[in-house]
């Protein structure tokens, strides 16, 4: 055997010529059950390609029909729908409760006031506008 660069031993390579194989029968017998197989997934592809073609057209034609009755309803039949999709939709997926952040508390007195004085201001504008509103009614 011829040694390697990094001192492996390596066999020494035949020719093709030398090397004698035959055909192995018990390949080819295994591969054609294969070859049928594929056939047969082949054909099948191609009818399930065909009905899915067939449901294409269908519900694009239902959809063209769906679309006539929804427009014949009128505003007041795609409200409700929509009501009803919103509801439905609503009471499938419920979602969680958002955790509610905890505020950092102001230290700086500075800031404190200000804040104060901007509450006591908003109150005094709403009060103002109730009792605009109750003047008014």
């Amino acid at each position: 055997m011829a040694e390697t660069t990094n001192g492996r031993k390596r066999r020494k390579r035949t020719s093709t010529k030398m090397r004698k194989r035959g055909r192995r029968p018990a390949a080819e017998a295994k591969a054609s059950p294969i070859v049928q197989r594929i056939d047969d997934l082949v054909a099948e592809n191609a009818s399930l390609r065909a009905a899915n073609a067939e449901l294409t057209t269908e519900n694009t034609e239902l959809k063209g029909l769906f679309g006539q009755i929804e427009r014949s309803l009128g505003p007041a039949g795609r409200r409700s729908s929509q009501v009803t999709a919103t509801a439905t939709r609503s009471s499938i997926v419920r979602q969680k409760p958002r955790a509610t952040k905890k505020r950092a508390r102001i230290t700086n007195p500075g800031t404190v006031e200000k804040r104060r004085a901007a509450l006591v201001k908003a109150r005094e504008a709403l009060a103002a506008k109730r009792a605009a509103k109750r003047s008014a009614a």
